[in-house]
C-alpha cells in the first residue's frame, strides 16, 4: 500500500503520474478456533485471530444460534474481545457445547468451530 510516482524524462522535458495502491485480501486465520475443557467455575478464552484488508469484523454464534459481534458482551459470564477471541467466565455445564467464529469482509468468509467441554461436579 502507498503512493507509487513513475517519471520519464528526456532532454526536453519531464512528466510524472502517481498512483494510490491499496491491497486488499480476504481473511485468514492467525488463530483459529480449537477445541476446549475446563473445570466448572474457571474461564476459558477461544481464540479467533483473524487477519484480512478491509479489516475484517468477528462474530460469534453461541451454542444457543445466537450471534454477537466483537466487541460486545452477550451476557455476565460470556463476551467477545476486541481481537474477537471469545471469552466463558465461570464456566457451567450449561455452556458445554459448540461455538463458531465467523470472519468476514467484502471479499470473503471463514468460520471456525470449538467444541467446549466442562469438566466437574455440579455445586
Amino acid at each position: 500500500m502507498g503512493k507509487y510516482t513513475c517519471e520519464a524524462h528526456n532532454y526536453l522535458d519531464m512528466v510524472s503520474q502517481s498512483i494510490d495502491l491499496q491491497v486488499t485480501s480476504k481473511p485468514v486465520f492467525l488463530t483459529p478456533p480449537s477445541d476446549s475443557s475446563a473445570n466448572i467455575g474457571t474461564t476459558i478464552t477461544l481464540d479467533c485471530l483473524a487477519v484480512g484488508y478491509p479489516t475484517p469484523t468477528v462474530s460469534w454464534i453461541l451454542k444457543n444460534n445466537t450471534r454477537v459481534v466483537a466487541p460486545n458482551r452477550f451476557d455476565d459470564k460470556l463476551y467477545v474481545l476486541s481481537n474477537g477471541s471469545l471469552v466463558i467466565s465461570d464456566i457451567q455445564v450449561t455452556h458445554e457445547g459448540l461455538y463458531t467464529c465467523i470472519v468476514e469482509n467484502q471479499l470473503g468468509t471463514i468460520s471456525g468451530t470449538a467444541n467446549v467441554k466442562v469438566q466437574g461436579q455440579l455445586q
